[in-house]
């Protein structure tokens, strides 16, 4: 009988703790983020204009709940407030009650408007943010140097309205990863220790569109990482020689600078298998195309146009199969265009336009399948106009591309651009597939325009003026329904009754 009430009694205390655990459970599943931080954003709130009422949710015991708050499930302590897009937003000044989300570790209020305000300094004590995003904000100014307290910080993006020199403190954020300071006015050179960092850390940069001078931020050997993703150095004012190509880069762009000299060699201590895409378009480079970056063996991008380079193209470019785009235009490049091209069979864009090329159109282009941009204008290309291109090419649903008179082509986007002689034709992916152009003025082509020509049905662009063509027009050539003709723009002789306006 002892034995028996001993159990029961040992049964109820097992009862008991589990009902107490229950309860204690589900108390703590209904308790509400920390008052102080409540209270901290609720401040926030209401030194906003909300004219769209983006924060009608902020009411309320838990902040938790809220709109654009997260909060930690173990803590509950406040750890995200992502207030990014909301475009509404005005505030002449922000108050400091943000200092009181101690734990916070992401903080974005990008695409905003906060009136011309500099960024206030007291961000610098959210010790334990890992994210800041404060990029078209409406903030102006120079970034405080408070900034560099945040030792914690993975991630910071400060693009747009700000001026002056790139502080030094930044540098001193030793955990960044990725780094955007683009679209500012940010002038001088880079600080010292920002460069180490750059060279030592910092896995993805961005730099674009400021008036930074001197040297780019390139580095020798190994940045601590498998790889340092995109480095956008375009659009400065970087000047000098370029001491040496890094390939522990996945894409280089240093487009649109003052750079000048030859370009380097790639560094042959590192691997060679990780640089996509290299731009160094719009600068003062000279000296011919080095064969060692035919060793690129994952090129994807190469544009080397609009510099000052001689030479004949090396035939090794044939070798990296993996090249999409090849840019080469507006250079002082010579010789015939190499057949090894031919090779490059996922080639999308070939751009070889104002040179000095010879001799015909290589054949071996025609087997080039998914080209979408050829432009062969403005060199001294002699012989027939190649029938291939309407017999190889007509197959190909994707916009085909022989423009000499491209001064701008937007292909990063899904809205396509495209300035030819001044005037903008507008395609969306909508209507792409029907997109077609081809031209091959200003060259020494003769003979009769192909029929087979007319099999580009979705044809929208024809320029083959300034040439030694004879013969008659193709009978056909109103069959190119698409076809537009704008005057000094797309023909070869008026084309009366095929015009579309």
């Amino acid at each position: 009988m002892i034995k028996f009430t001993s159990f029961i009694v040992l049964w109820f205390v097992f009862l008991a703790s589990r009902i107490d655990l229950g309860l204690h459970a589900r108390a703590h599943s209904n308790v509400s983020c920390f008052e102080s931080e409540r209270k901290a954003l609720l401040e926030f709130k209401e030194s906003l204009v909300d004219n769209s009422n983006h924060l009608a949710s902020w009411t309320g015991e838990d902040c938790c709940s809220w709109k654009g708050v997260g909060c930690s499930r173990n803590t509950r302590h406040v750890m995200k407030l992502d207030l990014r897009n909301n475009a509404v937003f005005d505030a002449a000044r922000l108050v400091p009650s943000l200092m009181n989300l101690q734990h916070l570790h992401y903080l974005d209020l990008s695409s905003n408007y906060f009136a011309g305000i500099r960024i206030p300094a007291f961000i610098g004590s959210l010790k334990n943010l890992r994210y800041l995003n404060l990029s078209s904000a409406g903030f102006n100014g120079t970034i405080p140097p408070q900034l560099g307290n945040l030792s914690a910080l993975e991630y910071l993006d400060l693009g747009e309205k700000f001026e002056g020199k790139i502080p030094s403190a930044i540098g001193q954020l030793r955990e960044l990863t990725e780094l955007d300071l683009s679209s500012n006015g940010f002038n001088g050179t880079i600080p010292s220790s920002l460069w180490r960092l750059m060279c030592h850390g910092i896995k993805s940069l961005d730099f674009s569109n400021n008036y930074i001078t001197g040297k780019p931020p390139v580095c020798k050997g190994n940045s601590g990482h498998e790889f340092r993703k995109i480095f956008v150095l375009e659009s400065n004012k970087f000047e000098g020689p370029l001491q040496l190509l890094p390939t522990d880069i996945a894409e280089l762009h240093l487009q649109n600078n003052s750079l000048q000299g030859i370009i380097p060699h790639p560094d042959i201590n590192m691997t060679l298998d990780i640089l996509r895409v290299l731009d160094l378009s719009d600068n003062h480079f000279n000296g011919s195309i080095p064969d060692s970056l035919c060793s690129l063996q994952m090129l994807v991008v190469l544009d080397l146009s609009n510099n000052q380079l001689s030479g004949r193209i090396p035939s090794c470019i044939g070798k990296l199969k993996t090249l999409g785009v090849l840019n080469l235009a507006n250079n002082n490049l010579y010789g015939h265009i190499p057949i090894s091209l031919g090779h490059l069979i996922v080639l999308q864009s070939l751009h070889l336009n104002r040179n000095n090329f010879t001799g015909m159109v290589p054949f071996a282009l025609r087997h080039l399948k998914i080209l979408q941009f050829l432009d062969l204008g403005n060199n001294g290309l002699e012989g027939l106009i190649p029938a291939w291109i309407g017999d190889e090419l007509s197959s190909i649903y994707v916009p085909v591309y022989v423009l000499p008179a491209i001064t701008e082509v937007d292909t990063y986007s899904e809205d396509l651009s495209v300035f030819i002689k001044g005037v903008m034709l507008n395609y969306t992916t909508s209507n792409v597939r029907y997109v077609r152009f081809m031209g091959l003025s200003g060259n020494k082509l003769s003979g009769e325009i192909p029929v087979e020509l007319m099999s580009l049905v979705g044809l929208q662009g024809l320029d083959l003026s300034r040439n030694h063509l004879s013969g008659r027009i193709p009978e056909n050539i109103g069959d190119l329904s698409s076809l537009w003709i704008y005057p000094k723009m797309i023909f070869l002789v008026q084309f009366p009754k095929v015009c579309r306006t």
